[in-house]
């Protein structure tokens, strides 16, 4: 039996839907060639707050992956979306492959994953989520020789800029998915079945999108077949020297044992007009705040609105931001009467990397 899995990275609120969506796809085609999977989202995600990374994910059991199944794909590719043969379904060793996927229904996360597919090219910066205590980086599950999928307008040359090095092999994958469908993840899913062949086969994906979108089916399935044409990657090697992060997540090791722990329920919080020096939510953020200097006028409107006390209320200062805090909502560029503030995409800022 083989398990292969993929893993969807988007932001809460905003994404969710289309998270939950790409599962199914995935899952759907998946259950046309026999395979049983599992499809869920990370559960501690669920108190969504707009921008926090959310995870998703699908795991797939399989007796096993044809060795020829990159050269089937890309034949079906070049088909017309409507003469692709339809996917075979054999269930010979479907009770062995339930009972293999049964156990990871009983995790939090799957143990390492084949795909990481990003629906906010930010997010390659690693996340920190809702009820995550550390910097997850983006390649955390993957295995080696694995693939991560972006929807970004940039070259992967540029975004790997962002990607803190890794001891594993892997191809880094760009399309402009949101540029191709405002259902952005059918581009996703195509760009991977190019990099990532074996996870599920491009003819069982052809057939479950055009189950799933009925009237525009064969115009959806259209989609997936150009992404698949038009994917751009590279092949990132090892990393050589020595890997340092300036952020990590805490280990287990690392949290007070019982018998530490004072008596009652106590929630020890971070001392007066001080940040939490153990979340940082800095991965919330898609866009930050910038101020022009020549049109500021110290009127501290900025300070005065934003939700998260991310900003200094010192007007000699400008109002700085605490980046490692603002969430990027853009209150204060909203409310700013003379226009000062301006947000800016994160990967406009080579220091935005957290690495």
């Amino acid at each position: 039996m083989v398990l292969v899995a993929v893993e969807f990275d988007g932001r809460g609120v905003t994404q969710t839907a289309l998270l939950r969506a790409a599962s199914d796809i995935i899952c759907a085609a998946a259950d046309k060639e026999g395979n049983p999977s599992l499809g869920y989202e990370r559960y501690d995600d669920a108190p969504d707050r707009v921008g926090v990374p959310i995870k998703g994910f699908s795991v797939i059991s399989k007796y096993e992956i044809p060795k020829d199944q990159a050269k089937i794909d890309a034949e079906d590719a070049a088909l017309p979306v409507d003469k692709i043969p339809a996917p075979v379904c054999d269930t010979s060793h479907y009770k062995e492959c339930y009972e293999e996927v049964a156990g990871e229904a009983m995790l939090y996360e799957p143990r390492s994953v084949d795909a990481v597919l990003v629906y906010d090219d930010t997010l390659i910066r690693g996340g920190e989520p809702w009820a995550h205590i550390g910097l997850q980086a983006i390649h955390e599950k993957l295995k080696d020789g694995g693939a991560i999928v972006v929807n970004s307008k940039r070259d992967p040359e540029y975004l790997l800029n962002f990607i803190p090095p890794t001891n594993k092999k892997y191809t880094l994958a760009v399309i402009d998915a949101e540029g191709m469908d405002k259902i952005f993840i059918l581009p996703l899913i195509g760009a991977m079945l190019k990099v990532a062949p074996g996870i599920v086969s491009y003819r069982a994906v052809i057939a479950a999108v055009k189950e799933r979108y009925k009237a525009e089916g064969i115009k959806k399935a259209e989609v997936v077949r150009e992404a698949y044409n038009k994917v751009r990657f590279i092949e990132v090697p090892p990393a050589t020297g020595p890997i340092q992060l300036k952020r990590r997540s805490r280990k287990f090791e690392e949290f007070p044992k019982w018998y530490e722990m004072p008596e009652g329920i106590v929630v020890f919080a971070p001392p007066v007009d001080t940040p939490n020096p153990h979340y940082k939510t800095d991965t919330f953020r898609t866009f930050r705040p910038v101020t022009d200097p020549e049109k500021c006028n110290k009127d501290g409107l900025c300070w005065l609105y934003c939700p998260d006390s991310a900003r200094s209320p010192d007007p000699e200062k400008l109002f700085e931001v605490n980046l490692e805090y603002c969430k990027g909502c853009g209150i204060c560029a909203e409310v700013c009467p003379t226009k000062a503030i301006k947000m800016v995409n994160e990967l406009e800022f080579k220091e935005a990397r957290l690495w």
